[in-house]
């Protein structure tokens, strides 16, 4: 069992410790999902795992793809019906043949439990990881696998994390039962890009926004330390002082002979430097002595 997630007495996962006492949005989170258990890429940092009601989308999404079908099909059947039922009959049993033949109808239900079934989510310390794992797809054989990918949003890119409560119908006549989680970045909202991370029937939608935002308070708030920790670039400010404090230790020591003695920079440099200054201050006093002298000699020409 990995370190990031406990087992609870009902047999369902939960947040470890180290987040739960950090974060109180954590304390309710439970999941079933242990893709991620298996999963190279995202075996450190999780925070939690979000389920998603796959019974749910299943069943809505074969819904609506049959509807969408059946719907197309029976368009171009009554076009060609109008166009060509006195010439040829035959030809308006067109478009319901080739759907039959094409295995269509019978492989729906299977094509969208195979799409429903690869995706995963989870939030990490660094941001939103989405998943969609090999699967299947058109006719199941193996030339027509889709491969693994995956997607991961920065907390610090997001701009907003919002729910779309189901209301409505599809196609008329499909009831809407899935919860869509949008997610946005600076990026998104253009042509053909409307969200950066569209997430349709999560279990616990809410209990995902309040993680979201909550983690991304704790990032811009520095929570740079404990289970929180992630890289940071360290700015102009903080690399001088730290170049200060370890490469430049010149330490005032009592003179001795007329010399400071100090660390880390070689005498002869400090020495360069200070002869450097006081011929810089030696020019400038001879300057100072010409204005003073030119000046002198007006006033004495105006008496």
């Amino acid at each position: 069992m990995m370190d990031y997630k406990e087992v609870d007495s009902r047999g369902r996962y939960s947040v470890s410790s180290e987040y739960r006492n950090s974060l109180p949005e954590t304390k309710d989170i439970r999941w079933n999902d242990d893709f991620f258990e298996d999963d190279d890429d995202a075996g450190v940092g999780i925070v939690a795992v979000f389920d998603f009601e796959y019974d749910k989308i299943v069943r809505f999404t074969t819904q609506y793809k049959y509807a969408r079908q059946l719907s197309l099909v029976g368009l171009i059947t009554i076009y060609l019906y109008f166009l060509f039922f006195e010439v040829e009959p035959t030809v308006v049993l067109l478009p319901v043949v080739c759907y039959i033949l094409s295995f269509t109808p019978f492989l729906v239900k299977y094509q969208v439990r195979w799409e429903a079934y690869a995706q995963h989510v989870v939030v990490t310390r660094d941001g939103i990881r989405y998943v969609r794992d090999k699967r299947r797809s058109c006719w199941g054989f193996t030339i027509c696998d889709r491969g693994k990918h995956s997607k991961t949003v920065p907390f610090d890119k997001i701009t907003d994390c919002d729910i779309v409560e189901p209301a409505g119908n599809s196609c008329l006549i499909i009831p809407n039962i899935l919860m869509d989680v949008h997610v946005d970045t600076a990026s998104s909202g253009g042509e053909g890009k409307p969200h950066e991370l569209v997430l349709s029937g999560l279990k616990d939608a809410h209990g995902f926004k309040k993680l979201v935002w909550a983690m991304k308070r704790t990032k811009e708030a520095g929570g740079g330390g404990g289970p929180f920790g992630y890289y940071r670039a360290p700015t102009e400010t903080t690399a001088s002082q730290q170049f200060n404090s370890k490469n430049i230790e010149i330490t005032k020591m009592p003179m001795e002979g007329g010399t400071m003695q100090c660390t880390d920079m070689d005498s002869k440099e400090i020495k360069g430097i200070l002869h450097e200054i006081r011929n810089e201050l030696r020019d400038n006093n001879q300057l100072l002595r010409q204005q003073m002298k030119k000046n002198n000699d007006k006033t004495s020409d105006i008496v």
